[in-house]
Order: C-alpha cells, then structure tokens, then sequence
C-alpha cells in the first residue's frame, strides 16, 4: 500500500522529468530547479545525494527519481 506522500513525490518526479530544461549539468553534478529553490543532486559510484534533506526515503526522493527518469538509459545497469 503507498502512501499519499509517496505518491505526491511519484506524481512531482514526473512532472520534473517532463521539464527538461530544470536540468543544469556540471560533470557528474547537475543543478535541478525545484519549484521553490535550485537543489545539486550528484551520482557517484551508483549512489544519489540531493541537498534537499526534506524527504525521509531517499529512494522515493523527487528531485532523485526525476534525473533517473531523464537520464534512463544512459546510467550504468552494473551498479
């Protein structure tokens, strides 16, 4: 069973993922525009950061979930 919060963050990684001149690459550092602020999400070694600290499960992580879906292929599949 998901949670309301859980499907908000779904539902606001799919709208961002939609938008992609959000996406600010700078090496393997991008910076996302949030809807109230800038967030820097980085990918190093198949782990995610985002300097957002607001979301307790990082695997559902909005501003996260939105660069894998732009991304999509092109991450590494061995991580």
């Amino acid at each position: 069973m998901m949670h309301s919060s859980m499907i908000g963050n779904i539902e606001k990684a799919a709208r961002y993922s939609e938008d992609h001149r959000r996406f600010h690459f700078n090496t393997f550092t991008l910076t996302l525009d949030g809807d109230h602020r800038q967030h820097q999400v980085t990918y190093d070694s198949g782990v995610w950061t985002c300097d957002d600290e607001v979301v307790d499960d990082p695997s559902f992580h909005p501003h996260v979930m939105a660069v894998e879906r732009v991304l999509g292929e092109m991450l590494p599949t061995s991580l």
